[in-house]
């Protein structure tokens, strides 16, 4: 991640971040520096701001996704259809930042013993999940779930965005008081899906 505080009235080329041009993808944020909100690149502002570029990851193989981290440092982009089978909460990543589905899908299931909670275990405060299709196959004979479960993600503090999930998803609970969903298990208070 690189940053850099920009005046106002200030035109920054990018020359200024050489890493930028032998990188696969990025995207830069122009991000207010009192209140963190994100503006358009070609927006003018009367505050200082600063220049966010992350670098995009590409998702080629489950291999690449089962490596997804909770970092915010890395965004990533989907760059083909996968396949996950005998996928648990062992396998499932938390997400905090930006995950591209690029218009493809993931198809994954789970067996007994797996304690299925989503293709991800929590979207956090920072993750985003866009352009993305899930398709589950969990048919409950001995699935059972020790905590929230959803086909995309047992919990979401963060945002997903044009997100379509199908399949079967029947999961059952250990015990305790745990949401189910067929999108997220739980979405928080500061949760947002739309489509």
């Amino acid at each position: 991640i690189l940053r850099e505080a920009v005046e106002y009235g200030a035109n920054i080329p990018l020359t200024r971040f050489p890493e930028l041009n032998t990188a696969p993808g990025f995207q830069l944020r122009w991000v207010h520096t009192s209140d963190k909100s994100i503006f358009d690149e070609n927006i003018s502002v009367t505050a200082n701001l600063t220049v966010d570029a992350h670098f995009m990851k590409e998702i080629n193989t489950v291999a690449d996704f089962l490596a997804v981290t909770d970092s915010s440092v890395v965004h990533y982009i989907l760059m083909d259809d996968l396949v996950i089978t005998s996928h648990g909460s062992s396998q499932a990543p938390e997400l905090d930042t930006y995950f591209y589905g690029n218009g493809h899908s993931i198809t994954y299931s789970a067996n007994a013993g797996d304690d299925p909670v989503g293709l991800f275990d929590e979207i956090e405060a920072n993750g985003i999940v866009n352009m993305l299709t899930v398709d589950v196959n969990i048919a409950g004979a001995g699935a059972y779930a020790s905590g929230h479960s959803g086909v995309l993600a047992g919990e979401c503090e963060g945002m997903v965005l044009n997100v379509k999930t199908k399949g079967i998803f029947n999961v059952n609970h250990l015990s305790g008081s745990f949401g189910i969903g067929g999108i997220i298990g739980t979405l928080d208070s500061n949760g947002y899906i739309a489509y």
